[in-house]
């Protein structure tokens, strides 16, 4: 997706924040219910950018089967 060229391939808490205009509390409760995937490396959650995508994807994909 053309939207997140500007943001790395894998991205902190605060990226996908600013991707998605969320805050952080939405961000934590999209990557512990495990819409969004991620991994940890130490103390810092990272999140691929392809999970993200995948994401939206899904949630339009939702929207497009509700209608």
């Amino acid at each position: 997706m053309y939207m997140f060229e500007k943001f790395p391939d894998v991205m902190t808490v605060n990226d996908m924040c600013k991707a998605l205009h969320i805050g952080r509390s939405t961000a934590y409760s999209l990557l512990d219910s495990k819409k969004v995937r991620s991994f940890r490396v130490g103390k810092s959650i990272k999140i691929p950018k392809k999970c993200i995508e995948e994401y939206i994807e899904s949630a339009v994909g939702g929207m497009r089967n509700d209608g």
